[in-house]
């Protein structure tokens, strides 16, 4: 089952549900932003700074 980004002007389609999720909180402007604790990197998902931190450390 294929799931399509209901964001206008966006066609990303993905291939289950929790990745639609996860893209869709890439276009919400209201939700915080995550930061990294070593430096001034920042993301909108926490898993990407997860993943900057490790290779910061």
């Amino acid at each position: 089952m294929s799931y399509l980004c209901s964001y206008n002007g966006c066609a990303l389609v993905v291939s289950s549900q929790g990745h639609l999720i996860r893209h869709m909180d890439t276009h919400n402007q209201e939700q915080g932003m995550y930061s990294c604790q070593y430096c001034s990197y920042t993301a909108r998902q926490r898993s990407n700074v997860k993943v900057h931190i490790q290779t910061v450390q």
